[in-house]
Protein backbone atom coordinates (compact mmCIF):
# COMPACT_ATOMS: atom_id res chain seq x y z
CA UNK A 1 0.00 0.00 0.00
CA UNK A 2 1.53 3.19 -1.50
CA UNK A 3 0.80 6.84 -0.62
CA UNK A 4 1.79 8.76 -3.26
CA UNK A 5 3.26 12.42 -2.97
CA UNK A 6 2.78 15.44 -5.56
CA UNK A 7 5.70 17.70 -5.42
CA UNK A 8 5.19 21.28 -4.46
CA UNK A 9 1.45 20.84 -3.42
CA UNK A 10 2.97 18.27 -0.84
CA UNK A 11 5.76 20.48 0.65
CA UNK A 12 3.45 22.97 1.22
CA UNK A 13 1.03 20.83 2.44
CA UNK A 14 3.78 19.26 5.10
CA UNK A 15 5.01 22.54 6.04
CA UNK A 16 1.44 24.25 6.82
CA UNK A 17 -2.09 23.42 5.58
CA UNK A 18 -4.44 22.00 7.91
CA UNK A 19 -5.53 18.36 8.12
CA UNK A 20 -7.55 17.43 5.35
CA UNK A 21 -9.65 14.39 6.77
CA UNK A 22 -10.39 16.37 10.40
CA UNK A 23 -7.63 16.13 13.53
CA UNK A 24 -9.27 13.00 14.95
CA UNK A 25 -8.05 10.52 12.05
CA UNK A 26 -6.75 7.30 12.85
CA UNK A 27 -4.41 6.69 10.74
CA UNK A 28 -0.53 6.68 11.22
CA UNK A 29 1.08 10.23 11.59
CA UNK A 30 4.69 10.69 11.17
CA UNK A 31 6.77 14.56 11.61
CA UNK A 32 9.99 15.82 10.82
CA UNK A 33 12.11 17.75 12.83
CA UNK A 34 16.02 18.84 11.56
CA UNK A 35 17.64 19.57 14.75
CA UNK A 36 21.48 18.61 13.45
CA UNK A 37 21.50 22.83 13.72
CA UNK A 38 24.04 23.36 11.28
CA UNK A 39 24.31 25.00 7.66
CA UNK A 40 22.95 23.26 4.93
CA UNK A 41 19.87 21.74 3.88
CA UNK A 42 17.95 18.42 5.59
CA UNK A 43 15.78 16.25 3.36
CA UNK A 44 13.18 14.09 3.88
CA UNK A 45 11.99 11.36 1.28
CA UNK A 46 9.07 9.38 1.39
CA UNK A 47 9.01 6.03 -0.71
CA UNK A 48 11.02 7.74 -2.95
CA UNK A 49 9.80 11.16 -3.30
CA UNK A 50 10.99 14.29 -2.01
CA UNK A 51 9.01 15.70 0.06
CA UNK A 52 10.00 19.44 0.11
CA UNK A 53 13.29 19.61 -2.83
CA UNK A 54 13.84 22.89 -1.54
CA UNK A 55 14.87 21.20 2.17
CA UNK A 56 14.34 22.10 5.23
CA UNK A 57 16.43 24.56 7.02
CA UNK A 58 18.15 23.82 10.91
CA UNK A 59 15.20 24.38 13.43
CA UNK A 60 12.36 23.43 10.83
CA UNK A 61 9.69 21.51 11.90
CA UNK A 62 7.18 19.79 9.61
CA UNK A 63 3.73 19.58 10.33
CA UNK A 64 2.15 15.41 10.82
CA UNK A 65 1.88 13.66 7.47
CA UNK A 66 -0.53 10.53 7.83
CA UNK A 67 -0.37 7.87 6.23
CA UNK A 68 -2.24 4.64 5.53
CA UNK A 69 -1.20 1.63 7.54
CA UNK A 70 1.35 -0.45 6.37
CA UNK A 71 5.44 -0.37 5.82
CA UNK A 72 6.81 3.35 4.71
CA UNK A 73 10.62 3.50 3.22
CA UNK A 74 12.13 6.91 4.95
CA UNK A 75 15.34 8.53 4.07
CA UNK A 76 16.94 11.68 6.29
CA UNK A 77 19.60 13.55 4.80
CA UNK A 78 22.12 16.39 5.54
CA UNK A 79 24.33 17.60 2.82
CA UNK A 80 27.26 17.07 3.46
CA UNK A 81 26.41 15.28 7.05
CA UNK A 82 24.82 11.82 5.05
CA UNK A 83 21.71 9.82 4.95
CA UNK A 84 19.90 7.67 7.27
CA UNK A 85 17.47 5.33 5.93
CA UNK A 86 14.30 4.62 8.51
CA UNK A 87 11.77 1.96 6.98
CA UNK A 88 8.93 2.00 9.17
CA UNK A 89 5.65 -0.80 9.67
CA UNK A 90 2.86 1.76 11.27
CA UNK A 91 -0.23 0.61 12.41
CA UNK A 92 -3.44 2.54 13.55
CA UNK A 93 -3.28 5.75 15.47
CA UNK A 94 1.00 5.73 15.49
CA UNK A 95 2.47 8.96 16.05
CA UNK A 96 6.45 8.94 15.35
CA UNK A 97 8.24 12.04 15.00
CA UNK A 98 11.74 11.43 13.34
CA UNK A 99 14.69 13.86 15.05
CA UNK A 100 17.70 14.53 12.36
CA UNK A 101 20.39 15.13 14.84
CA UNK A 102 23.95 15.21 15.16
CA UNK A 103 25.92 11.90 16.02
CA UNK A 104 29.60 11.31 15.97
CA UNK A 105 30.78 8.66 13.37
CA UNK A 106 33.85 6.57 13.15
CA UNK A 107 36.76 8.23 11.42
CA UNK A 108 36.98 7.38 7.51
CA UNK A 109 40.31 6.22 8.16
CA UNK A 110 42.39 4.68 11.34
CA UNK A 111 44.28 7.46 13.21
CA UNK A 112 41.77 10.11 11.99
CA UNK A 113 39.82 11.94 14.44
CA UNK A 114 35.91 11.19 14.99
CA UNK A 115 33.46 13.05 12.56
CA UNK A 116 30.06 14.42 12.64
CA UNK A 117 27.25 12.65 10.57
CA UNK A 118 23.36 12.82 10.92
CA UNK A 119 22.02 10.47 12.64
CA UNK A 120 18.07 9.47 13.93
CA UNK A 121 15.78 9.34 16.99
CA UNK A 122 12.50 7.94 16.24
CA UNK A 123 10.71 9.03 19.25
CA UNK A 124 6.83 7.27 19.88
CA UNK A 125 4.66 10.36 20.37
CA UNK A 126 1.22 8.04 20.50
CA UNK A 127 1.14 7.37 24.68
CA UNK A 128 1.27 11.14 25.25
CA UNK A 129 -0.91 12.19 22.86
CA UNK A 130 -3.81 10.33 24.26
CA UNK A 131 -2.65 11.69 27.82
CA UNK A 132 -2.68 15.11 26.44
CA UNK A 133 -0.65 17.96 28.52
CA UNK A 134 -2.64 18.02 31.73
CA UNK A 135 -1.14 17.21 34.72
CA UNK A 136 -2.32 17.86 38.78
CA UNK A 137 -4.15 20.87 39.11
CA UNK A 138 -3.27 23.47 36.84
CA UNK A 139 -0.23 21.38 35.97
CA UNK A 140 0.55 20.94 32.32
CA UNK A 141 2.88 18.18 31.35
CA UNK A 142 5.60 18.44 28.71
CA UNK A 143 8.38 16.10 26.79
CA UNK A 144 11.84 17.46 26.39
CA UNK A 145 14.89 16.54 24.48
CA UNK A 146 18.02 17.18 24.59
CA UNK A 147 19.03 16.37 20.32
CA UNK A 148 22.37 18.16 21.15
CA UNK A 149 25.98 16.64 21.36
CA UNK A 150 26.55 17.43 25.06
CA UNK A 151 25.80 14.55 27.07
CA UNK A 152 23.68 16.55 30.01
CA UNK A 153 22.06 20.01 29.74
CA UNK A 154 20.55 22.11 32.28
CA UNK A 155 17.43 24.26 31.46
CA UNK A 156 14.53 25.50 32.90
CA UNK A 157 10.67 24.73 31.82
CA UNK A 158 8.23 26.74 33.54
CA UNK A 159 9.18 26.40 37.63
CA UNK A 160 10.95 23.65 36.96
CA UNK A 161 15.15 23.44 36.46
CA UNK A 162 16.05 20.03 34.93
CA UNK A 163 18.87 18.08 33.87
CA UNK A 164 18.29 16.56 30.59
CA UNK A 165 20.75 13.43 28.87
CA UNK A 166 21.49 13.52 25.58
CA UNK A 167 18.45 11.53 23.18
CA UNK A 168 16.71 10.37 26.62
CA UNK A 169 13.22 12.04 26.04
CA UNK A 170 12.41 13.45 29.72
CA UNK A 171 8.57 14.34 30.61
CA UNK A 172 8.66 17.89 32.91
CA UNK A 173 5.53 18.96 34.75
CA UNK A 174 5.39 22.02 35.74
CA UNK A 175 2.89 25.20 36.66
CA UNK A 176 1.76 27.77 33.57
CA UNK A 177 1.59 31.45 33.90
CA UNK A 178 -2.02 32.26 32.69
CA UNK A 179 -1.44 29.39 30.10
CA UNK A 180 1.80 29.98 28.98
CA UNK A 181 5.11 28.23 29.92
CA UNK A 182 8.43 30.05 29.54
CA UNK A 183 11.60 28.03 28.29
CA UNK A 184 15.28 29.04 29.11
CA UNK A 185 18.86 27.93 28.83
CA UNK A 186 19.91 27.92 32.15
CA UNK A 187 23.24 29.29 30.55
CA UNK A 188 25.33 26.10 31.47
CA UNK A 189 25.61 25.00 27.85
CA UNK A 190 29.30 24.30 26.71
CA UNK A 191 29.00 23.53 22.79
CA UNK A 192 33.00 22.69 22.78
CA UNK A 193 32.02 20.17 25.73
CA UNK A 194 30.64 17.57 23.20
CA UNK A 195 29.49 14.62 24.89
CA UNK A 196 31.33 15.82 28.31
CA UNK A 197 28.90 17.46 30.87
CA UNK A 198 28.61 21.26 30.09
CA UNK A 199 31.31 23.85 32.09
CA UNK A 200 30.53 27.28 33.13
CA UNK A 201 27.96 29.93 33.80
CA UNK A 202 26.89 31.98 31.15
CA UNK A 203 23.48 33.59 29.81
CA UNK A 204 20.08 32.80 30.57
CA UNK A 205 18.41 33.18 28.15
CA UNK A 206 14.57 32.58 26.82
CA UNK A 207 14.41 29.98 24.01
CA UNK A 208 10.36 29.24 23.74
CA UNK A 209 7.34 30.55 25.29
CA UNK A 210 4.93 27.97 25.35
CA UNK A 211 1.08 28.15 24.51
CA UNK A 212 -0.91 25.39 26.91
CA UNK A 213 -4.46 26.60 26.85
CA UNK A 214 -4.89 23.50 24.38
CA UNK A 215 -4.95 20.07 26.05
CA UNK A 216 -2.56 18.67 23.34
CA UNK A 217 0.79 16.71 24.64
CA UNK A 218 3.73 18.87 23.90
CA UNK A 219 7.41 18.11 23.21
CA UNK A 220 10.32 20.74 23.30
CA UNK A 221 13.49 19.84 20.71
CA UNK A 222 16.66 21.19 21.89
CA UNK A 223 19.44 22.18 19.61
CA UNK A 224 22.76 23.75 19.15
CA UNK A 225 22.45 26.36 16.17
CA UNK A 226 25.60 26.85 13.59
CA UNK A 227 27.27 29.34 16.41
CA UNK A 228 26.97 27.19 18.93
CA UNK A 229 24.06 28.41 20.69
CA UNK A 230 21.74 26.75 22.82
CA UNK A 231 18.06 26.37 20.41
CA UNK A 232 14.55 25.02 21.34
CA UNK A 233 11.41 23.84 18.86
CA UNK A 234 8.29 22.58 19.83
CA UNK A 235 6.15 20.17 18.20
CA UNK A 236 2.13 19.58 19.35
CA UNK A 237 -0.26 16.18 19.03
CA UNK A 238 -2.87 17.03 15.81
CA UNK A 239 -2.16 20.49 14.71
CA UNK A 240 -1.14 21.33 11.15
CA UNK A 241 -0.56 17.89 9.05
CA UNK A 242 -1.77 16.25 5.25
CA UNK A 243 -3.12 13.22 4.82
CA UNK A 244 -1.58 11.29 2.02
CA UNK A 245 -4.39 9.27 -0.16
CA UNK A 246 -3.77 6.07 -1.92
CA UNK A 247 -3.47 6.45 -6.13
Amino acid sequence: MNARIHGLGFALALLSVPVLRGAETSEPGVLFVNALGEKGRAFLVINGEDANPAGFAEGAVTGWVHFPEGAVKLEAEHQPWGKVELPLKLEAGDLKAILLHPELAEPSRPGRPERLAAGVLLVDCKEEAAKGNQANGGERRVVAINATLTRDISVKIGTEVCTLRRLKPVEVTTETEGGFISVKDEGTFDADASLEAPKGEGEKRELLVLNMEEPRARWVVFFQDPEGKLKAVEFAAGGSAVVLEDR
